[in-house]
This record gives C-alpha cells, sequence and structure tokens, in this order.
C-alpha cells in the first residue's frame, strides 16, 4: 500500500465518519421532535380533563347536592361529594402522568445516546467501543 492510497482511505474513513455523526444527529432531533408532540399530547390530555372535569363539577353538583341533601345531613353530603369529585381528579392526574413519565424516559434515553454518539465522534479511537 501506498502512502498517496493511505491517505486517500482516511480521508474516505473521515468523510464516512461525517457523515455517519451527521444522519444520526438528523435522526436523534426527529425522534426528539416527535417525543416533544407526544408529550404535548400528555399536557393537551391534562388540560383538557381539568376542564372537562370543572364543567361536570359545575353541571351536576347542584342537583348532586340537592340529591344528596335529602338523605344526608349537609356536611356529610359535603364530604361525599369532595371524595367523588376528588377521586375522579386523581385517576386524571394519574393517567396524564404517566404518559408524561414515559415521553420524559424516552427522552433522557434519546439525548444520551445522541451524548454517546457525539463522544464517539469526537474521540473514535479513544471512546468505548460501540
Amino acid at each position: 500500500m501506498t502512502t498517496s492510497s493511505t491517505t486517500e482511505l482516511v480521508g474516505e474513513l473521515a468523510e464516512e465518519i461525517g457523515t455517519l455523526v451527521r444522519q444520526e444527529l438528523q435522526l436523534a432531533r426527529k425522534e426528539l421532535e416527535e417525543q416533544a408532540r407526544a408529550s404535548a399530547r400528555g399536557f393537551a390530555l391534562l388540560g383538557g380533563a381539568a376542564a372537562a372535569g370543572s364543567l361536570a363539577v359545575a353541571a351536576i353538583h347542584g342537583g348532586m347536592t340537592r340529591a344528596v341533601h335529602r338523605r344526608l345531613p349537609p356536611v356529610m353530603g359535603a364530604a361525599l361529594l369532595a371524595t367523588a369529585y376528588g377521586g375522579a381528579g386523581a385517576v386524571m392526574a394519574t393517567r396524564g402522568i404517566r404518559i408524561l413519565e414515559k415521553q420524559a424516559a424516552a427522552t433522557r434515553a434519546a439525548v444520551q445516546e445522541l451524548k454517546e454518539d457525539l463522544e464517539w465522534a469526537r474521540h473514535p479511537t479513544t471512546s468505548e467501543a460501540r
């Protein structure tokens, strides 16, 4: 092998590594954008749940209060309704939080992978083997 062919091979290798790194960065960016959209859906669901829950509570509260007060003392009726409202809110919040936790974990994994790829690209001979 001559020096010029070795130089050419090293140049080609460096060019291919650069191309691979650019492609990996584009893929990571796309993944992060998709995860951000999914997180936005989770936040939208939480907001929608809060709005719908508030409207539903406002709409039925009067009727429920009258119905409960016919059977129970006012304090016990209020406690019963508060428990029902709190339970519904807890269910919605739990579901929304689960969605957001899944997205956060996926985002952290993508960022970590991107950091590892960038470190490898900076020092391909000294970084851990991939």
